[in-house]
């Protein structure tokens, strides 16, 4: 289909492909992008081009969509798929990036579509992106109000409901920046190496240096780099991890940490960090269970425990909204469950697109379950944790007042986390505008705290019986 003598631009190519991906096959973005920008053809620079417009146009898309939709002379969703890839990313090149010249986008797109689809649907694309340059179409303000923030009008209507105007909107700006570094876990039983690690060119080459919080947290700079490809990585000195998530195996009581024979079960461990944390830090004596509900997700989990040499480690196919089957109580159950992710908005754009109103309502019902579940298995006077990738109040503290107030949820107390919380953390963090509020639970906002939204509640079951 593609003219030979013109050479397609591979940094698109592959914007398109994962573009596509997540559209139309329900890909994620970072595993897609993984898979796609590994292409050899593709340069460090070219790798960062890509990303920018693959995460770019997934967060701009209501709007560019919206844009599209007036502007096509057919209906726009009836267009081949790979048309309307273009077409979007052409759009994002055109309106929102700073690098690239109109006609530069224009032509770039023109060659791409011939590539992909052949000589027929270049007219197309021409004429739709020569089109927007002329002139931006209208739409109405009350959608624009959304649109701009890269929200759709549903999504920005809930975000306002949960928070109010103000913070909805900074929410929202900050889930528009596409984070410029990787935030990456050191393994702290390794000192000595990650010390000699970071006087290496490659750590200097990454600008690795300390986050802020929690103690384990480093900050590097992939700059179109693949983190599994660096010598660190492959070493296993550390595993990417947001500061927020890292806070669950940061948390932890002193009781588990002086147990030998501890025993802990994550019933939802895909991908396999917080389990892999929790290894880290508790007793290599430690009885460690990776549950998930998908078995493809569960071997995932398996390949990264075994490739971090940790041995002590069961794995379980199972449903945790369904009854368990572990006769043995635990000394820690984590539950990591389901949730809608809009915490993560700034790193899986995609989100945005996937999630509403009655969807947040079918993960609750999940969730909820998952909660009742997991109570059965622990231990008296040991831990329950509650965590999610999300900051809707509905599915964070919600869900555990709820707990709480039911027939096993009597049985456990509320402990203030807030109190444990790393230093440089408590200075930005700030409750009023949570909604919900528990007293002891801990709510992370992206805009605010410098890392994921996220939600962690740490529940004590009684010694009564």
């Amino acid at each position: 289909m593609s003219n030979q003598s013109e050479k397609v631009d591979f940094a698109r190519l592959a914007a398109c492909s994962v573009l596509k991906d997540v559209l139309y096959s329900g890909a994620f973005s970072n595993e897609s992008a993984a898979k796609h920008l590994s292409n050899p053809e593709l340069e460090a620079r070219d790798r960062a081009f890509a990303s920018a417009m693959i995460y770019g146009t997934l967060s701009r898309l209501p709007l560019i969509d919206a844009w599209l939709e007036k502007l096509s002379a057919r209906p726009f969703e009836k267009l081949d798929p790979w048309m309307q890839s273009v077409l979007r990313l052409g759009v994002w090149q055109v309106k929102f990036s700073y690098a690239v010249p109109e006609h530069t986008a224009v032509d770039e797109s023109v060659k791409l579509i011939r590539h992909l689809s052949g000589e027929r649907a270049t007219s197309y694309v021409n004429a739709i992106l020569r089109s927007l340059i002329r002139e931006t179409p209208h739409i109405p303000s009350k959608k624009m109000q959304a649109y701009e923030l890269g929200l759709s009008t549903e999504l920005y209507g809930l975000f306002r409901h949960w928070y109010g105007d103000e913070t909805a909107k900074q929410i929202a700006l900050a889930a528009l920046e596409s984070p410029t570094t990787q935030t990456v876990r050191m393994d702290l039983r390794r000192a000595s190496e990650i010390e000699a690690w970071l006087a290496t060119e490659e750590a200097q080459g990454l600008e690795a240096q300390a986050a802020s919080w929690p103690e384990a947290a480093f900050n590097i700079n992939l700059a179109g780099k693949s983190l599994d490809e660096l010598a660190g990585y492959k070493a296993g000195l550390f595993t990417a991890q947001s500061s927020s998530a890292m806070l669950s195996g940061s948390l932890l009581p002193p009781e588990l940490l002086e147990k030998e024979d501890v025993r802990v079960i994550d019933l939802c461990s895909a991908p396999g960090g917080k389990i892999g944390h929790l290894a880290e830090r508790l007793s290599p004596k430690a009885r460690l269970i990776a549950c998930d509900v998908s078995a493809s997700r569960l071997e995932l989990v398996r390949e990264f425990m075994e490739s971090r040499n940790h041995k002590n480690v069961e794995y379980y196919v199972l449903d945790a909204s369904k009854p368990l089957p572990f006769a043995d109580d635990f000394d820690l159950v984590l539950c990591d469950v389901p949730c809608s992710g809009l915490g993560l908005l700034a790193r899986r754009p995609e989100i945005r697109l996937r999630v509403s109103y009655e969807s947040i309502e079918r993960l609750k019902i999940l969730q909820a379950a998952i909660l009742q579940e997991a109570s059965s298995l622990v231990a008296p006077g040991a831990w329950l944790y509650y965590t999610t990738c999300t900051i809707n109040p509905d599915e964070n503290s919600g869900q555990i007042r709820t707990f709480l107030d039911s027939k096993k949820g009597q049985a456990f107390d509320l402990e203030n986390l807030r109190l444990e919380l790393p230093a440089a953390l408590m200075q930005t963090y700030d409750t009023s505008a949570e909604r919900n509020e528990l007293g002891g639970d801990v709510s992370l906002l992206a805009h605010r705290d410098g890392s994921d939204g996220f939600y962690l509640c740490r529940l004590r079951k009684s010694l009564r019986e």
